[in-house]
């Protein structure tokens, strides 16, 4: 009973994904967003999530603000953070996760650092595809590949850097956006 409920929630959970997936030229209204309030929000909405002691999450936003569109940044940042977390073993040391926000040269840099086993060789290619979920349980494999199209949306780019001690998602977005 139960794993046929999992498996129910989990193709709703990847409709609703896909349903928020964005199509082609995915416009943002870019306005001024506070990264701060952007953390913030994201620990109101989670606040169960960072009660759990299994993992300990940090943000630093450094006060940082830039032009986007702060739903859809909030969610990219949900979407990374979650990714985070599904890839820290369950039974393995504390799950340390940090998204930390920085300025310089007219770019904002964000990255979402995580000590989990790093990223399987044989998806690092396909990280930021759709539906490369790799041995997740309750991932659809639709959040990285929306993430990366949110970061692209605002004229950002995305990379990782994985080992056996951890990932590092780096985004790096113009501060104002160019249309």
């Amino acid at each position: 009973y139960g794993m046929a409920e999992n498996q129910i929630q989990h193709m709703v959970n990847m409709v609703n994904e896909l349903a928020a997936f964005p199509h082609g030229d995915n416009k943002i209204i870019p306005q001024k967003v506070s990264l701060e309030k952007v953390f913030n929000k994201f620990c109101d909405l989670k606040a169960p999530l960072l009660k759990d002691s299994r993992f300990k999450i940090e943000f630093i936003s450094n006060d940082v603000e830039m032009e986007g569109d702060a739903d859809k940044l909030l969610r990219m940042i949900q979407n990374l953070v979650t990714n985070a977390i599904e890839a820290i073993p369950p039974n393995g040391p504390l799950g340390q996760i940090q998204v930390r926000a920085s300025e310089s040269d007219g770019m904002i840099h964000l990255t979402v650092q995580d000590n989990g086993p790093g990223i399987p060789q044989e998806i690092q290619g396909s990280f930021f595809k759709p539906f490369a979920t790799f041995g997740k349980h309750n991932g659809s494999g639709l959040g990285t590949a929306i993430a990366k199209s949110i970061v692209e949306a605002h004229r950002g780019k995305i990379h990782f850097e994985t080992s056996k001690q951890g990932t590092t998602i780096s985004v790096k977005f113009p501060k104002v956006y160019h249309h």
